[in-house]
């Protein structure tokens, strides 16, 4: 399937378990290497971006499924625009 810039694109569904979990795995990575490079703990994360502790500790560790919604608060709290947090690699 190509995307709006005629890149081809794999549907999520076409991913297999493992290839979602290595996905999330560098997602989680990701998030926890932007709350690491701000010298913020688990709980000053969690404030700036108006979240529970415990759902930024699961988000940084687990490689968890992250709705648009948290991403956003992510990004409003880093105050970095949203296609930062999309940019990691896997």
């Amino acid at each position: 399937m190509l995307n709006y810039y005629g890149v081809l694109q794999k549907k999520w569904e076409y991913y297999d378990v493992s290839e979602q979990t290595k996905i999330r795995k560098a997602f989680a990575t990701h998030i926890d290497q932007l709350r690491k490079d701000r010298n913020l703990s688990f709980q000053e994360m969690a404030d700036a971006c108006e979240m529970d502790k415990a759902q930024v500790y699961k988000l940084c560790t687990e490689g968890t499924d992250v709705r648009l919604s948290t991403m956003l608060k992510i990004a409003i709290g880093f105050n970095v625009p949203l296609a930062e947090i999309l940019n990691f690699r896997y």
